[in-house]
């Protein structure tokens, strides 16, 4: 069941935007393409083509205009597929690290990333 989004948005440190775009990730091996649904000063929501557990780490490239954002995000939720037409997972992520690009070529993700386990439920 879905919660309310008022209990949600409550519950939320900064608020979210509707933001509809195309976001590279990557663990632990090849970048893949998601989409964002919104986004916020502390995370954003994405559906992604593989589901992942919570605590685990992401490495993120999102376009914006001519400039790259560069961030590493930790996985706090994901959802079980509702619709079984869809190919993707609805995942909820909390940025941990934040960088701007000014054009050029994308950034190369994090190598650090690729050997970092993942965070346990309890650690900041």
């Amino acid at each position: 069941m879905r919660k309310n989004t008022t209990e949600v948005d409550e519950r939320r440190e900064h608020g979210r935007h509707d933001y509809h775009g195309a976001v590279t990730y990557r663990h632990l091996g090849v970048g893949k393409s998601g989409w964002i649904r919104n986004l916020g000063e502390g995370g954003l929501m994405a559906d992604l083509p593989e589901r992942f557990t919570p605590g685990t780490p992401l490495d993120l490239v999102i376009a914006v205009g001519e400039r790259y954002i560069h961030a590493e995000a930790e996985v706090v939720w994901s959802q079980d597929r509702i619709d079984t037409s869809k190919t993707t997972y609805t995942h909820g992520l909390r940025v941990t690290r934040l960088e701007l690009q000014r054009g050029g070529l994308a950034p190369t993700p994090s190598p650090g990333l690729l050997h970092r386990p993942p965070r346990s439920a309890g650690r900041p």
